[in-house]
């Protein structure tokens, strides 16, 4: 049997009003990284659209200090990073909710994007091959990068990725 759970927003704008468990998880997590003073996004600014215009909101993140961040992951030591010291990172939707998430969301991924640059070694190699050598991967199955019907249209360039793609 399985449980289907529906989260329903009553209080803020900025979360979808209907949302399913692992959906309002996921945008929990996002909002757990927006902290003024201390969080990896620091401030979240808001452009709302004129009035007589159709429904269109935007937005951007600026996250924390980038050698702040590698400093502390470092055990405190002094680095200085090929980063500007803030960054942005813009989201836009049709809802409010929709903008802020999208903002935080690419936010997120800048500052990955950016701390993956910093890495000593990359590594590289198909998802069998890394967890065989002890490295925790997401799994393919976790995150498709198409729709199944995406990969059945015909001349469609793209192979699923799967444990042994590379």
């Amino acid at each position: 049997m399985h449980l289907h759970t529906l989260h329903i927003n009553h209080h803020s704008l900025l979360f979808p009003y209907l949302t399913e468990r692992q959906e309002s998880q996921s945008i929990e997590e996002i909002f757990s990284l927006y902290q003024p003073y201390a969080g990896v996004i620091t401030k979240q600014i808001t452009y709302f659209p004129p009035g007589g215009t159709l429904p269109a909101y935007v937005g951007h993140a600026e996250y924390a200090d980038i050698d702040v961040l590698v400093s502390a992951m470092n055990d405190g030591a002094i680095v200085q990073t090929p980063f500007q010291k803030n960054m942005f990172a813009g989201g836009k939707g049709l809802t409010l909710s929709d903008m802020t998430i999208s903002s935080l969301a690419e936010g997120v991924e800048r500052i990955a994007g950016a701390l993956n640059a910093c890495a000593w070694q990359p590594m590289r190699g198909s998802y069998e091959q890394l967890t065989n050598e002890g490295y925790p991967c997401l799994s393919p199955d976790k995150i498709p990068l198409l729709a199944t019907e995406q990969y059945a249209t015909e001349n469609q360039p793209y192979l699923p990725f799967t444990k042994q793609s590379s």
